[in-house]
């Protein structure tokens, strides 16, 4: 018997998800490709003819599709038409209505598209009366995406916003289909909504702004909607728009893909979801999005541009840009820039988008357009008509007169008042600070401003101007003394009143300070987009300031910790070229950029020589300026340290290291955050150095230093923490490495941040310690997992996935697999690690014990003594990791029968390389062994 899609109902489950597999495999060849490939797939030719004949009939529909419009009249994807056509071929319907799932009993389906079906469903557990819509998503999901799957729905469950429709429950039907569970809303889409209320362009964006609200807040929690359509947005009775769908994409193309390229054509990987959703309505998505480019909020923001210039009348045609000629002109910029081909170009937030919507309704000077005096007197005027003319007539006799005394009067009322706010409030600081008032002795300062915050708050509510200065002021301070998230609740205060008080000199200071605060807590993709837009108005505004030169400098720094070193060189060139312009060239600007094009360097493990200059201009400047006792110039000795050590100068970058933790703990104290940082750089030289028992002593110290500050085993304590295990499975103390590892991913726990590079690297650890340790089984599943979320990242650091495969490599020689570690090893692309020389010794290193295992001594003594002599190039013949480089050699003759030779090697090796062999570790086991 069979179903109307010609597919044995009966087939069997692992027969089902065998045919699925297969489709999946060959969906995105071209049509002549596919027979052959499923040839090497499967040997079953009637499954074959059946899956080709699936194909061509369901890309027959797809292309129907594409001319009949689909989802309101939208373009619909031709291969996601074909996965989804698998669905309703192999799968039929696997819900009817009166079926139930999980606490839900389907009522009726109302609705199908490319992700796949929407029913309306009841709670049916008997707690409490519910109504919602279930999506049916049109795919498979292994466990593990699952799993996946169940943590970013808690993050999409706390999007609680009065125009988001909530993602309430979640999970998978019987055969493994995933299916979501959101809040039902009664209402039209807006495109709908404005034509059959008649809408007048005004209301239409009012509505509009509401939606970028909702957008917006959903942004801050690091949520991008990715296929912002008005079908997405529906608008109940009374006027309250909702969007729909929101981070569905998301789950998508990030949780239940395994690589963002699997979007389109999935393809054939143990672990991978089988998932066809078309990803994106393509005459709302923005060119990133249809080349397949990573996507953020500049994507969203172009949706949101192109849904208002067709609720506004614009006809949307494929691929011509915009005809908004009839609309207003100041509507037609922000379209215009919400549009613009480059992300860079458009509105740096939904935020943004929003105000400047508002400010045409007010009929103030929009962002998007040039701040000429005749386009801001001609608004001026709009919004000021009557009090023009009345000044007009006026004026002839006595206005210029009383005009300038009436502004200087009230400049001079203004001043006064805010002179008399500030000494009170300072008053009230040193008042707080008598025993007598407070009832305490040493009052600590961060009590002090706080009491001053609440004098603020309460005594300057109807001065807005002033309340804002004087928030950005007290949050510097609290930035200034470590209490980040009081300084960024301030800077949040002043900015959300300056973009109302269209004083864009003063909103971009508030905001480059606020980006500020977000780099030194590190919180780096917060940061990114803050900045971006103080450094769009200061372009504006004083593109030849000092105030310029910073913004482009914390940009730079941004970009850096975060990877993107294509972006942040420019940056940080273009700083300094602007700094020896308006300071000149031994100016303190130009000090403070040289030191952030050392940190540079750093970060990206670049040649010792460059940033070694940059990191020394920057000493010479700040010892000329302020002597050797000042922050600056301690900052600039942390990173001459560094690059000193880059540069295997490692003497001298200890010596410089030490003065500086020895200055920094005097300037600041043992417990501070600022001498963690010292401690830290300063273990990070020694570790460079190969003096890795030292290092991970003072990594401890960080650890300690910083439980005693935060309390706990808190996010901050992870980076000291995966730094010792880096450096224990360095000195062969694989157990102190499991330990120090496993609490790095018990600080991170299973949500987002369980997939950051310190998480992944931990697992990384773990699967490499257990791999020595002889715990293969274990090894596998930790390596395997760290290397596929590394490949599955949007932002792939191949120093980093190369990590993990040369692991995979070294895993299959331990399991004596030796022809598939060798097959591994032949797969890795040379052209990419040809700029890491550690993955060319390590290259040496594994085919060598391969050869040993296959008994050629010969051909390995050759490899071991090329990747020998290399490390001693890189890292210096004195180092110990080039004495313990030596060790598969002294372990290789002794095989051969040298026994006295092998000796004579391993006590070497035991006298050099001691700084970094753990006395109970694997090395010292393997010396001696040798008898060294």
């Amino acid at each position: 018997m069979t179903t109307d899609s010609g597919v044995e109902s009966n087939m069997k489950e692992p027969d089902f998800k065998h045919a699925k597999t297969l489709f999946n495999a060959v969906v995105g060849l071209p049509v002549h490709e596919r027979p052959a490939a499923l040839a090497k797939l499967s040997n079953d030719p009637a499954l074959i003819a059946r899956l080709l004949s699936i194909l061509d009939e369901s890309e027959t529909d797809a292309n129907a599709n594409t001319n009949a419009g689909d989802d309101g009249g939208q373009i619909k994807d031709v291969i996601g038409a074909a996965s989804g056509g698998l669905v309703a071929k192999l799968d039929a319907t696997e819900l009817y209505p009166g079926d139930t799932i999980g606490a839900w009993k389907l009522v009726a389906e109302i609705g199908r598209g490319g992700m796949g079906s929407v029913f309306l469903v009841a709670r049916s557990d008997g707690h409490f009366e519910q109504r919602a819509a279930l999506k049916l998503l049109a795919g498979f999901a292994s466990e593990s995406a699952m799993g996946h799957l169940a943590r970013e729905r808690q993050i999409l469950a706390a999007l609680n916003h009065p125009n988001i429709a909530r993602l309430l429950d979640g999970g998978a039907t019987p055969r493994g289909r995933p299916y979501l569970v959101l809040e039902h809303v009664n209402g039209e889409s807006i495109d709908k909504y404005c034509t059959n209320h008649k809408l007048q362009p005004n209301q239409i964006i009012m509505l509009f702004i509401a939606v970028c609200n909702a957008v917006a807040f959903a942004h801050q929690q690091l949520v991008v909607h990715c296929d912002l359509k008005p079908s997405n947005i529906l608008v109940t009775a009374d006027g309250r728009p909702v969007l729909l769908d929101f981070g569905v994409s998301r789950l998508l193309k990030e949780t239940l893909l395994a690589r963002p390229s699997d979007v389109f054509a999935p393809a054939l990987h143990a672990d991978n979801v089988t998932l066809t959703a078309g990803g994106y309505t393509p005459r709302y998505a923005s060119p990133e999005q249809r080349a397949g480019a990573v996507l953020g909020v500049a994507t969203d923001v172009y949706s949101l541009g192109m849904m208002l210039a067709e609720l506004l009348g614009v006809k949307l045609i494929a691929n011509k840009p915009l005809d908004t000629a009839a609309l207003n002109p100041d509507i037609a910029a922000i379209i215009g820039r919400a549009t613009a081909a480059k992300p860079v170009h458009r509105y740096m937030g939904v935020d943004g988008f929003g105000a400047d919507l508002q400010r045409a309704l007010k009929h103030q000077p929009v962002a998007a357009r040039p701040a000429s005096a005749a386009y801001v007197g001609a608004k001026f005027l709009r919004r000021n008509w009557p009090w023009v003319l009345a000044a007009t007539a006026f004026g002839f006799t006595v206005g210029v007169f009383s005009w300038r005394t009436m502004i200087e009067r009230d400049n001079a009322v203004k001043a006064e008042r805010v002179a008399r706010e500030v000494k009170d409030y300072m008053i009230s600081v040193f008042q707080g600070a008598d025993p007598e008032i407070s009832g305490q002795r040493d009052l600590p300062v961060s009590a002090l401003l706080d009491a001053g915050r609440e004098r603020i708050a309460l005594r300057l509510k109807d001065q807005p101007e002033t309340r804002a200065e004087m928030s950005g002021i007290l949050g510097s301070v609290y930035q200034n003394i470590g209490k980040r998230e009081q300084a960024l609740k301030l800077f949040d205060e002043a900015i959300a009143i300056e973009r109302r008080n269209n004083r864009p000199a003063v909103l971009a200071e508030l905001l480059h300070k606020k980006a500020n605060t977000l780099y030194d807590m590190e919180d780096l993709p917060k940061a990114e987009p803050i900045a971006l837009e103080a450094l769009a108005l200061r372009e504006k505004m004083a593109p030849e300031s000092v105030g310029m030169v910073e913004t482009l400098q914390l940009l730079g720094s941004i970009l850096t910790y975060q990877g993107k070193r294509e972006q942040s060189r420019p940056m940080l060139d273009r700083a300094l070229a602007l700094a020896m312009r308006v300071r000149g060239a031994n100016s303190a600007e130009v000090g403070r950029v040289q030191l952030d094009l050392a940190r540079h360097f750093v970060a990206f493990n670049s040649d010792g020589i460059e940033g070694e200059k940059a990191a020394r201009r920057a000493v010479e400047i700040f010892k000329a300026m302020y002597g050797t006792d000042h922050y600056l110039y301690v900052d600039a000795l942390e990173a001459l340290s560094i690059t000193l050590s880059q540069g295997a100068k490692y003497a001298e970058a200890i010596s410089v290291a030490k003065q500086m933790s020895d200055k920094r703990a005097r300037f600041y104290g043992e417990i501070s955050n600022q001498n963690v940082f010292a401690l830290f750089s300063y273990a990070s030289v020694l570790d460079r150095a190969g003096q890795r028992l030292e290092a991970v002593e003072i990594y401890r110290k960080c650890v300690a230093v910083l439980k005693k500050i935060e309390g706990g085993d808190v996010l901050a304590v992870a980076n000291p923490l995966i730094e010792i295990a880096k450096s224990l499975v360095e000195t062969g103390d694989n157990e102190g490495t499991l330990d120090a590892a496993n609490q790095v991913i018990a600080i991170y726990g299973t949500g987002t941040q369980a997939i950051g590079p310190n998480a992944l690297e931990a697992q990384y650890l773990v699967g490499r310690a257990l791999r020595q340790l002889g715990r293969l089984a274990e090894a596998e599943t930790a390596s395997t997992r760290a290397l596929r979320a590394r490949e599955a990242n949007a932002q792939p650091m191949p120093e980093q996935i190369l990590k993990s495969k040369f692991e995979m490599v070294a895993l299959a020689r331990a399991q004596n697999r030796i022809d598939a570690a060798q097959t591994l090893l032949a797969t890795l692309d040379p052209k990419t690690y040809a700029k890491f020389p550690s993955f060319i010794e390590k290259q040496w290193f594994e085919n060598a014990q391969s050869a040993i295992a296959k008994g050629a001594y010969d051909d390995a003594l050759k490899l071991l003594a090329q990747a020998e002599a290399s490390m001693s190039q890189r890292k210096g013949a004195a180092h110990p990791d080039a004495w313990l480089a030596k060790l598969d050699r002294a372990e290789l003759l002794a095989k051969q029968g040298q026994r006295e030779t092998a000796q004579a090697l391993a006590k070497q090796i035991t006298a050099n390389a001691k700084p970094s062999i753990a006395p109970a570790g694997d090395f010292a086991r393997r010396l001696a062994k040798l008898g060294g």
